[in-house]
């Protein structure tokens, strides 16, 4: 009897366990992980207050750990609805911003990534600064031209009247000297020390046969005859009063000049109209050279940019799979004939192209990029031509500066 009595309860204890095994593998079955997802972890936001509402599905404890001052969150947590409401706060910068907002689970961290743009629609294509003496006494115009993807970015071009009227240098006239990249934040034109082009001659420039030294422009020789300035289409009247920040739409220039002999005659070989404006991110520069002595020229550099080695650090011209790593060893680059070329910079993300149009050998002209520790100068020339009296030669170029989207 005693002997059945323990098969009995040895048989009951099996059973038990043998019951208990099964539920908890059934359990371990049917466990359910843990998991957290939010909607939306990019947003980008207009400058005007706005807010958003974000889903959030989880079965797992969280909360808001970082969020910018320009930014509020709050959450909305129960049983069944997880959101955050977010308001990003109306943007008084000027000037775009970025942002994150952290969200914490256990063991993990998660981003929402906020981008807010800015009043754009207020800044102005072209702001000049005009001061009747900020150049050794004389006149200087700095022009800042929008960049036509990025409108807080500005090329800001400065424009000098430079005399000296020295037998060796023999130059009294206005010409493009230099130009720089700026940010705007709406009150002012702030500096990245970023160059676009560097000091030299931008706009043009020849040479006879039998001469030593070029003449126009950086090279002198050359003496204005007349010179009017235009803000939009009104001639700028009055060039005694300094201005600052004049919006426009466009900026230019027009300058008569003589180009003189290469001695102490100084005699008028040739007049030069140069008319160069500014715009739509760039410049545009129209030179036209008339002979009032016939001139055998050895070589004319109808097309001239002083590209800096911030913006010339690489470059092509029709096939960017041929591009060309510039390294300041002083030879040429891309010599070919060709109108036209792009430089850039994927490093600071800017790019210029370069294009023009000549009235003679316009389809045989070459072109190439001097590359120099100074700069990535850009040349398109005619070579061996000569110009007669009352002949006129037109030469057309076109600048324009950008950001790399």
């Amino acid at each position: 009897m005693k002997i059945a009595k323990q098969i009995f309860l040895i048989s009951i204890t099996a059973f038990i366990l043998l019951f208990i095994s099964s539920c908890s593998k059934d359990e371990t079955e049917f466990e359910v992980e843990s998991y957290f997802e939010i909607a939306e972890t990019q947003l980008f936001a207009p400058p005007e207050e706005t807010e958003y509402e974000i889903d959030i599905s989880t079965n797992i404890d969280w909360k808001i750990v970082s969020t910018p001052s320009w930014i509020e969150v709050t959450s909305e947590i129960n049983f069944s609805i997880n959101k955050l409401h977010i308001t990003v706060f109306e943007n008084e910068t000027y000037s775009s911003r970025a942002g994150t907002v952290e969200v914490k689970t256990v063991g993990a961290t998660f981003k929402i990534e906020i981008n807010q743009g800015t009043f754009y629609e207020d800044f102005r294509k072209c702001y000049v600064n005009y001061d009747p003496v900020g150049y050794q006494g004389n006149a200087v115009f700095t022009v800042f031209t929008q960049s036509e993807s990025k409108p807080e970015y500005y090329w800001g071009f400065t424009i000098r009247h430079e005399q000296n009227l020295s037998d060796a240098v023999y130059t009294d006239q206005f010409r493009i000297t230099y130009c720089e990249e700026f940010i705007y934040d709406g009150e002012e034109m702030k500096p990245t020390e970023t160059t676009i082009l560097h000091f030299g001659e931008s706009e043009f420039a020849h040479k006879k046969n039998g001469v030593t030294y070029f003449t126009g422009g950086f090279h002198g020789k050359e003496t204005l005859e007349e010179i009017d300035f235009f803000i939009d289409n009104d001639i700028l009247k009055n060039h005694t009063t300094a201005f600052t920040m004049r919006p426009c739409e466009e900026f230019s220039y027009l300058q008569k000049s003589i180009m003189h002999k290469d001695d102490i005659s100084h005699g008028e070989e040739a007049e030069h109209i140069k008319h160069t404006t500014f715009k739509e991110g760039g410049y545009f520069t129209r030179n036209t050279l008339i002979g009032r002595e016939a001139i055998s020229m050895n070589i004319c550099y109808g097309s001239l940019v002083s590209a800096s080695i911030d913006i010339g650090e690489k470059g092509y011209t029709d096939n960017i799979s041929e591009s060309v790593t510039f390294n300041q060893n002083g030879n040429r680059k891309m010599e070919e004939v060709n109108n036209r070329i792009f430089l850039w910079s994927e490093a600071l993300q800017l790019f210029t192209k370069i294009e023009s149009i000549f009235s003679i050998n316009n389809n045989s002209s070459k072109q190439y990029i001097w590359d120099t520790e100074f700069y990535s100068k850009y040349y398109r020339y005619i070579q061996n031509v000569d110009l007669d009296i009352g002949e006129e030669w037109n030469f057309e170029t076109r600048v324009t500066f950008d950001k790399i989207r």
